[in-house]
C-alpha cells in the first residue's frame, strides 16, 4: 500500500480551510474503507487526468451547441481517433 500526501483548500461561509491528509493506495486504487485487515478500493479511470472536473463543469453549464463543442474540445472525457 502506499501512502500520498495532498492538501486542499475547502470554502468556508466566510474563510477557506486548510486541510491536509494522507491518503492510502493500492494497485487497484484509493482506499475509501478499512474494516479489520481488508481494505475497500475503488477504481477510478480518470485518476490520472488533469482538468477533468473543468471539462465537466464547462460541459453542464454550456448554453448552447458551441459552448458544449468547446467544452469538449480539451479531450479529457473522450480522446478523439480521428
Amino acid at each position: 500500500m502506499e501512502f500520498v500526501p495532498s492538501a486542499s483548500l475547502c470554502r468556508m461561509a466566510t474563510r477557506y480551510n486548510g486541510e491536509r491528509r494522507i491518503s492510502k493506495y493500492s494497485h487497484h486504487g484509493p482506499v475509501v474503507a478499512r474494516k479489520g485487515n481488508k481494505a475497500y478500493t475503488i477504481a477510478i479511470p480518470y485518476a490520472d487526468q488533469v482538468g477533468v472536473i473543468d471539462e465537466l463543469y464547462q460541459m453542464m453549464s454550456a448554453h448552447n451547441l458551441e459552448e458544449m463543442k468547446r467544452a469538449l474540445s480539451s479531450c479529457q472525457l473522450m480522446h478523439r481517433t480521428s
